[in-house]
């Protein structure tokens, strides 16, 4: 007998998971859409009919089955820290000083220099390159520095990892071996890049939300987490932009829960009062952090990025087509010579070169060209989004889109999954290069990425179809805590779509929630309400 209800679920489940991953191959096979090919149809009929199969056989086994209330057994929490801590040493020992990549020499050479830009998080940017420079002045060589903010960021990570894990009634064993060994995790553990220490604040900022939502007296759980809460949205925001864009998303759906909860007034307010001291507090340190540096904060290309690669791609395809006048504006905040460079999975060969002062004079002249292309040349419009943006959706992209680019210690070729290298001032003096070798090769050949079935866990493309039906699933149950909680890494996510091009390590808090996740919709306790009692 077909259940209307599952049906519709696993309905929609199907349609869109079959719809993106047939946008993906498009993108990935043609570099544009070209739905009326068989091959694609075939795709989309093929992954809908799966996605519709799994959820609804799901759906129905979640109707007929529930999770008992069996706590696990575990080692107490400083020895799971530990023993994942263990882990690491011998990869940090193969990659001394650490991976020192991604922006890593433009925050020391900011520091270095005394000149800061807002293109890259001051919060970040100073204690970094303030790492380097102590080492360099203090431990006799750069490498010494590095290798003390990779050692912090280990034991902090180790700490929240194991704290994630206590979290957790069952699924202990998994969620220790995947934090202490999964290479995606240790790769970023062991990495000087912005997106670490923002993945981490994301994923307690997560685990708290869950955790205060799901209390069957959440008045007294939101009094103990609150603190800590609002201290990791800070981190969160303070050290990526778009965390803001996601924190008004989480802070306004928090804001209609809470106020759903049978609380007295006083507390409401509290809570509103609370969001909005967490943002006003952010704009503050923030303002006082430019101010201090007296750091640059002129640059609109990044979040200008997809009209940026929209234009361009329009121009490459159609600008025999353009009018004189149009050129001439267009040229005025990208010159023709940098529209030239026009790559279409990775929009920083164009938006480096953007004129910012040109375009502050007038915006609203750029945007009508923007609009007046669009009109003309739509399709064109959507490609050069979808060309930036389909590896974070498409199971089976290869991530490769620095090849043929040149960086410190290596020319990409195969793969850009990871950045690998130290760069400047840093050096690697590799201890165990077996090691070395292992993770050279996950980070810059394409084998990891194509082998069947291996490849899967290591794509953000699988992680997301994960996410969607853990979501969904989360919907068909009404588990509105877990909504909630997830609706931070959801904004963020999106907000990615929207980027330069795709890489996981924008997304490495897709590998770093992963245990969390697993847990919350396969693991977790049938009985427990929490809000929904509430």
């Amino acid at each position: 007998m077909l259940h209307r209800r599952n049906a519709v679920y696993a309905l929609i489940y199907g349609l869109v998971s079959g719809i993106l991953i047939s946008i993906g191959y498009q993108a990935a096979s043609f570099g544009e859409l070209r739905p009326f090919k068989i091959i694609p149809v075939i795709i989309f009929a093929a992954t809908a009919f799966f996605g519709m199969a799994a959820f609804y056989a799901y759906s129905v086994y979640l109707e007929k089955h529930t999770v008992r209330n069996i706590t696990m057994r575990r080692l107490p929490y400083a020895v799971t820290s530990v023993c994942i801590l263990i882990c690491w040493i011998p990869v940090f020992l193969a990659e001394f000083p650490g991976f020192f990549v991604y922006d890593a020499v433009d925050e020391y050479i900011e520091v270095a220099t005394r000149q800061f830009s807002t293109h890259h998080p001051l919060l970040h940017t100073l204690i970094l390159g303030g790492c380097v420079r102590a080492g360099e002045v203090f431990l006799g060589g750069a490498n010494a520095g590095i290798a003390v903010y990779i050692l912090i960021q280990m034991v902090v990570l180790s700490l929240i990892f194991a704290w994630v894990i206590h979290t957790m009634e069952r699924g202990y064993v998994f969620a220790l071996l995947w934090y202490a060994l999964f290479p995606t995790v240790v790769m970023y553990a062991l990495c000087s890049v912005k997106d670490t220490v923002f993945a981490a604040a994301l994923l307690v900022s997560v685990v708290l939300t869950y955790r205060i939502l799901r209390d069957t007296d959440p008045a007294g759980k939101m009094s103990a987490d609150a603190g800590f809460l609002g201290a990791a949205l800070l981190i969160m925001m303070l050290t990526r932009h778009n965390g803001v864009y996601a924190y008004i998303i989480y802070a306004v759906v928090m804001v209609f829960v809470l106020g759903k909860l049978k609380l007295p007034v006083s507390r409401k307010l509290m809570n509103v009062s609370g969001f909005i001291a967490v943002l006003v507090l952010y704009l503050i340190i923030n303002a006082c952090l430019v101010h201090v540096t007296r750091a640059d904060d002129s640059e609109h290309q990044e979040i200008l990025t997809v009209p940026i690669q929209q234009l361009a791609r329009t121009w490459n395809a159609y600008h025999d087509e353009m009018s004189e006048e149009e050129l001439e504006t267009l040229y005025e905040i990208l010159p023709e010579e940098v529209l030239k460079h026009y790559t279409p999975s990775l929009a920083d060969p164009v938006k480096t070169d953007f004129v910012n002062a040109a375009y502050e004079q007038d915006p609203s002249r750029y945007r009508h060209l923007w609009w007046e292309l669009f009109k003309k040349h739509p399709l064109c419009y959507i490609n050069a989004w979808i060309g930036t943006s389909y590896g974070y959706y498409y199971p089976f992209t290869v991530v490769n889109v620095y090849e043929g680019h040149e960086v410190f210690t290596f020319t990409y070729d195969e793969s850009s999954y990871f950045g690998y290298e130290v760069e400047y001032p840093g050096e690697r003096h590799s201890l165990i290069p077996s090691i070395d070798r292992f993770y050279r090769w996950l980070s810059l050949d394409d084998d990891i990425q194509r082998i069947p079935v291996l490849s899967l866990p290591f794509s953000m493309g699988t992680m997301f179809l994960v996410y969607l039906f853990g979501i969904m699933v989360f919907v068909f149950r009404k588990d509105h805590a877990a909504l909630c909680a997830f609706i931070l890494p959801a904004a963020v996510y999106m907000t990615l779509w929207l980027g330069p091009t795709f890489l996981p390590r924008y997304a490495v808090f897709l590998w770093f929630l992963f245990p969390f996740f697993i847990y919350s919709v396969f693991m977790q306790d049938s009985d427990k309400k929490g809000l929904e009692e509430s």
